[in-house]
């Protein structure tokens, strides 16, 4: 008697099967992109029935950013700050740049979105209004003339219980405390700019139709949190679309989106990438822009006037005190291009490079140029080898390079440091950081558009931990793409803090710098 054919035998059970059909379906580049698309339809609409083109657009990194075409600014709000019970005011990211901004224009709008199971991302409707309280009594606790008419209350959605409220009520003063402590002189600038207290307000697919507001009537800088993501069945979605709805689609970008595939590429070919329907062509024609955007990278970076450089100021001490004489910039290049070309470079007399790539550039400048090349290689994981290279080796070379760039030279002459990083490289920040606290009189901040006040000779000392982070904290003012992980923080801290010797090995005595 013939045997009977064999079938494959699985053990896998109904619900594991449908977990998988549903992990390999949000694990599309297809489906993901064109949820964003019509993630992003809702976010035009908004915008327009509220009345609020004229107000500046901010993403809420990283997911926000593949919610629209262009944005004004980017802040950075955890959710891990809002979670329930671990709720927390984060002193490292401030977000100084886009309150700033927000009180200038009467208001701010915020782009973020959450995966399934909720309408708003807890950056939205805890870390933001905790953000807003802490700020509003920070500035009320400084300035007494604010009054009763500041409103310092915590503003949370209707859906956040009565205990939830209590428990962060009970640690805004806490927060409130330090972030006086650290961030005085920062706070003390913004009386100036804060006209109105911060008060977040609302708004997803499920609370429209939404009314016009005249933002320019309110008695508050309202912070508009808009959350793209709907609710709604995947399958009931596609009934209507043919395809599957990912809600949150921009979440968790490293684990669905293709090596070289960013926002900026997206939007730029979105109308014919959207056109394709298949999973498989559309994954195909992703990788073949991608490869065509990265053959077209061309043999020099360029950069003329300030495009592409980021500028920290620093103002000198002296008549005119809103007279830049020198500046920290940061500039970022395209990755294995060896040449950069820098040209009308504001009206700097010498041009600073520290150059921290890990193969080095070629520099074409209009003025004259100083180049260090201190490379950091692109294996940079946490262990002894890059802490010792860290302290050892990197925040000497820049306290020197800084030192020999901006505070032993001619003092009448303008000068611009620059610190070159490869694209998306965040660790440049930290750099920036070490820089300015080299060049600190103490931790003079004193306005918006000022980083430190040096005397006639310059000097640093007495830089801590509370130091260090409020120089982060002025930096994110001006870089706010990112932040550099903590153990480059606590480099610089064991650096300037428990090597004391540091001045004396880089040719500083009693804090001065010896001519």
């Amino acid at each position: 008697m013939a045997a009977l054919p064999q079938y494959g035998v699985t053990n896998e059970s109904m619900s594991a099967s449908l977990r998988r059909l549903r992990k390999d379906r949000e694990s599309s580049l297809c489906y993901r992109l064109k949820s964003i698309y019509y993630d992003s339809k809702f976010i035009k609409r908004c915008i327009h029935a509220l009345g609020a083109t004229g107000i500046p657009v901010f993403a809420n990194l990283r997911n926000g950013l593949w919610y629209r075409e262009s944005f004004d600014g980017s802040a950075y709000f955890k959710s891990t700050d809002g979670h329930s019970h671990h709720w927390n005011f984060s002193f490292k990211r401030l977000n100084l740049n886009f309150a700033i901004v927000a009180a200038k224009s009467n208001g701010g709008i915020l782009i973020d979105s959450t995966r399934r199971g909720k309408q708003y991302p807890d950056a939205l409707s805890m870390t933001v209004p905790i953000w807003c309280c802490v700020m509003n009594r920070s500035l009320c606790r400084l300035n007494r003339r604010l009054g009763a008419s500041w409103n310092t209350d915590l503003c949370v959605p209707d859906w956040v219980s009565k205990e939830e409220y209590s428990f962060v009520e009970r640690n805004i003063d806490t927060w409130v405390e330090r972030m006086v402590s650290d961030h005085k002189h920062l706070l003390q600038s913004m009386i100036g700019v804060l006209s109105k207290p911060l008060r977040p307000l609302w708004f997803s697919p499920s609370s429209s139709p939404f009314d016009p507001i005249d933002f320019s009537k309110l008695t508050f800088t309202p912070i508009i949190c808009v959350s793209a993501s709907e609710v709604v069945s995947s399958e009931r979605f596609r009934e209507v679309h043919s395809w599957p709805y990912i809600q949150g689609a921009g979440d968790d970008e490293e684990h669905w989106a293709l090596a070289g595939l960013t926002p900026n590429l997206f939007w730029k070919h979105h109308t014919e990438l959207l056109k394709i329907n298949d999973s498989d062509l559309f994954e195909k024609q992703a990788l073949r822009l991608i490869a065509s955007a990265g053959e077209k990278k061309s043999d020099c970076n360029t950069c003329t006037g300030d495009g592409g450089i980021r500028l920290c100021p620093i103002i000198w001490m002296g008549n005119n005190v809103e007279d830049p004489r020198a500046s920290i910039g940061l500039l970022c290049v395209k990755k294995d291009v060896l040449g950069c070309s820098i040209s009308g470079d504001t009206d700097a007399e010498t041009l600073y490079i520290f150059d921290v790539s890990e193969k080095g550039h070629r520099f074409h400048c209009s003025k004259e140029a100083v180049v260090y090349h201190c490379p950091i290689p692109c294996d940079r994981k946490k262990g002894p080898a890059d802490k010792l290279r860290w302290i050892g080796t990197i925040l000497p070379a820049i306290s020197k390079f800084c030192i020999e760039a901006l505070v032993k030279r001619e003092y009448k002459l303008k000068r611009k440091l620059l610190i070159v990083q490869e694209d998306r490289e965040t660790f440049a920040l930290a750099l920036v950081t070490a820089a300015l606290c080299i060049v600190f009189q103490d931790s003079a901040l004193t306005t918006l558009e000022t980083a430190a006040r040096l005397t006639s000779v310059g000097y640093a000392k007495n830089i801590d931990k509370k130091v260090v982070r409020q120089v982060y904290a002025y930096v994110q003012m001006f870089m706010t793409e990112g932040s550099p992980p903590r153990r480059y923080m606590q480099y610089m801290n064991e650096f300037f803090y428990q090597r004391q010797d540091w001045m004396f090995e880089l040719g500083m005595k009693n804090g001065r710098v010896d001519e």
